[in-house]
This record gives structure tokens, C-alpha cells and sequence, in this order.
């Protein structure tokens, strides 16, 4: 993976370098997707939802989740945080059931998604 070993050597005042440096470019990738999703908190108008970050692919990540309603399969809100995947969202439906497709993003594309399947409270 990347463009292989590359390896460099220096002198100064004080002699020659006697063994290189190796460094190991790797090129910067999509992000890997957010691990460990649960609902941690949910109310009749109100759900937390929170993960852990995967891999950032070596650049700036962006997480996203889509909220659909099952029932009549809408798209109910969509959130995006730029430093963790912890979701607040609000001003739901009562009693309903959803969809939660979480993923993450960077300038190099997207992680897979994360389905967590959920509902608010009566």
C-alpha cells in the first residue's frame, strides 16, 4: 500500500549520516466507517445516537446521519457533526419508528453505512 519505502541521508558539520531514514508515504483514502453505533438516549421527540470514529483515511472527516421514518419510508431529518459521530435529534415524531443510516465523509469519498433500526417513546 502507498508509494513504498523511501529512504533520505544528511550531512551536517559533524559527518555523514551512517544509516538512512525510511519513511513510508501513504496516500490519504476515504474514512472507514463509524463503529460501536448505539441509541443512547430516547425520548417521545428525541433521540442520541453515538459511535466511535473509524480510520479518518488520513484526512479531515465529516460523520452524517440520515433519519428516515419506516413507516412511510421518509426521509424525517438529516444531521452532520465535523467532530464526532454523536447525533441530537429532535422535534420527532412520537411512537414512530426509524431508520438511522450513519456514515462518514472526506475529500476522498465516503465510508460505508451504518444501519441502526430505533424508535421514540410513547
Amino acid at each position: 500500500l502507498g508509494y513504498g519505502p523511501q529512504l533520505c541521508w544528511a550531512q551536517n558539520s559533524i559527518g555523514h549520516q551512517k544509516d538512512p531514514c525510511l519513511i513510508r508515504i501513504i496516500p490519504a483514502g476515504p474514512p472507514e466507517s463509524a463503529k460501536s453505533c448505539v441509541v443512547s438516549n430516547q425520548s417521545v421527540s428525541f433521540l442520541l445516537v453515538e459511535c466511535e470514529a473509524g480510520y479518518d483515511g488520513g484526512m479531515k472527516q465529516s460523520f452524517h446521519l440520515e433519519v428516515y421514518n419506516s413507516a412511510v419510508e421518509h426521509l424525517q431529518a438529516n444531521e452532520s457533526q465535523q467532530d464526532m459521530p454523536v447525533f441530537q435529534v429532535g422535534n420527532l415524531p412520537a411512537a414512530t419508528s426509524f431508520i438511522l443510516v450513519l456514515y462518514a465523509s472526506n475529500a476522498k469519498g465516503r465510508s460505508n453505512s451504518v444501519a441502526l433500526m430505533t424508535n421514540t417513546l410513547m
